[in-house]
């Protein structure tokens, strides 16, 4: 994988003893070229898949959700808006929230605040998000234990 995330990600793969691996997007990326990564990963008989909070991901996540669940690929997305479409599980930020901080923010330097004045916000807390039906059609049980500490699982 490149690039920082990637490189980070891959560490922690190693850490514990799981290979990080998959083909690179090429562009341009778009929905055939998610179509040709993810069967090639179906093909390879990928344990998971992880998403990155790339643009064009977010962009193309109700055909990454559709994909994922097309090839039965159990799949850790960034932004709650993929769980929403169906997809498996995210572990995310509340992207919402920072928009709407960022409106705020613009607000300020609209109104004249100065750059220097305008508080630095930085999200601290992490939502798991699970949904039950894209489990079901995977074939996979959510443990109690990881239902309790889900800060929603969506029906």
């Amino acid at each position: 994988m490149d690039g920082p995330q990637g490189q980070i990600l891959s560490r922690a793969g190693r850490e514990i003893g799981v290979t990080i691996a998959g083909p690179p997007l090429d562009d341009p990326v778009r929905p055939p070229e998610y179509r040709r990564v993810l069967n090639q990963m179906h093909s390879d008989k990928a344990d998971a898949v992880i998403v990155r909070d790339a643009s064009p991901n977010y962009t193309y996540r109700r055909d990454i959700v559709a994909l994922t669940n097309e090839f039965r690929l159990p799949t850790m997305f960034p932004i709650r808006d993929f769980v929403e479409e169906g997809g498996l599980v995210a572990y995310a930020i509340d992207i919402h929230n920072l928009w709407r901080r960022a409106a705020d923010c613009v607000d300020e330097l609209l109104r004249g605040r100065k750059v220097g004045d305008v508080p630095i916000y930085q999200a601290s807390k992490l939502e798991l998000i699970i949904n039950s039906k894209s489990a079901q059609r995977l074939g996979l049980p959510i443990p109690s234990s990881l239902a309790l500490r889900a800060d929603e699982v969506i029906e």
